[in-house]
């Protein structure tokens, strides 16, 4: 299997249907959690529905880098989420997510050696198989942070 494939089923492992590692994903923990769930607040947490919308917001800005887009995602915007005050919103969230997350990863599988190994923009940050392994590892950051969350909801004690 080439690079690309590899990373594609990485990242399609953490972010929709894997359970290699954390014995879940992103998709499955945000499918299983309710409207006030995502909104609910542990201690100085950000929200389910924050991390969703942190994850979303770098995996579109990197779709529109891919596509041929600048580079406009910052990381102080990452956190950004628009009010939410209707389940409605957040199902439209978590269904924008999955489309997202769906397009990227055929992107990332259709991506072609020359370029995987080729400066992701420019130089200063690196090889495009560097940056997409740093979405991997950013991903199951906030997966386990998702779980933790939900875990801590769950508990009488918390």
């Amino acid at each position: 299997m080439n690079a690309s494939k590899t990373l594609a089923q990485r990242l399609d492992e953490v972010l929709l249907s894997g359970k290699w590692i954390a014995h879940t994903n992103v998709q499955e923990q945000l499918m299983q959690t309710d409207f006030s769930e995502a909104m609910k607040r542990c201690g100085g947490c950000n929200t389910i529905a924050q991390l969703a919308f942190h994850l979303l917001y770098y995996v579109e800005g990197l779709q529109r880098v891919i596509d041929g887009g600048p580079l406009d995602i910052k990381d102080r915007e990452s956190f950004n989420m628009p009010a939410m005050v209707l389940s409605s919103d957040w199902d439209l969230l978590r269904k924008r997510y999955l489309q997202a997350a769906s397009q990227f990863v055929r992107s990332v599988e259709n991506m072609d050696e020359e370029r995987l190994h080729s400066d992701f923009v420019e130089a200063q940050y690196g090889t495009w198989q560097r940056n997409l392994e740093g979405v991997i590892e950013h991903s199951y950051y906030h997966l386990g942070q998702m779980v933790l969350i939900r875990k801590w909801m769950g508990s009488e004690t918390v």
